[in-house]
């Protein structure tokens, strides 16, 4: 299922939005990306052997409830972990008047009803380069700090398809790829 590419769009006087806008957004547009999001507190980037291998992705639980108890049952084996039925839609908007960049993850799974947003902002934003190179991406199932992430349990969406809208918003974004690991 590939990740669906949002069309670059700025308002200007008399121009109407096209049908399909909002993979890149002005200032103006800042609330809207912002709306009904979950911040993520820890974005931790893993390589194997100098190849990408996963981005584990902590989000601060409590802003979408259906989602959290979703996780909860993954967790506890009452809902498949695996062979994942879902879309990655990617945002975001430059930083501009003193407020940061921020890009923007869409989740739509098969059978849940609600579709969480997870806010990168900063420095969190990095490690998304791995995704770009074939990484696999995890979500965090349990409350951990930072030092316990690598080592807490995880739920695996696998291979991100349509990277190239990520690698495009990254580079817009001007965030600094990892170094490249020697081989």
């Amino acid at each position: 299922m590939p990740s669906e590419m949002r069309l670059p769009w700025r308002r200007h006087a008399g121009d109407e939005p096209p049908a399909r806008r909002q993979m890149i957004l002005d200032e103006g547009g800042y609330q809207e990306i912002l709306a009904g999001t979950i911040p993520v507190k820890a974005v931790l980037g893993l390589a194997v052997a100098g190849r990408p291998s996963s981005v584990i992705v902590q989000h601060e639980r409590g802003y979408l409830t259906a989602f959290d108890e979703h996780l909860d049952r993954v967790r506890d084996g009452a809902a498949p972990d695996d062979n994942v039925d879902y879309q990655a839609t990617w945002a975001a908007i430059p930083d501009a008047n003193d407020k940061p960049a921020v890009l923007r993850l869409e989740l739509r799974f098969a059978g849940l009803n609600c579709r969480p947003r997870l806010t990168f902002t900063g420095a969190d934003m990095r490690p998304l380069w791995l995704l770009c190179d074939g990484a696999q991406l995890l979500i965090n199932i349990e409350p951990s700090d930072r030092q316990q992430l690598p080592f807490a349990l995880a739920w695996g969406l696998g291979v991100l398809t349509g990277t190239h809208d990520l690698r495009e918003l990254l580079i817009l974004l001007d965030v600094p790829s990892p170094p490249a690991t020697p081989t």
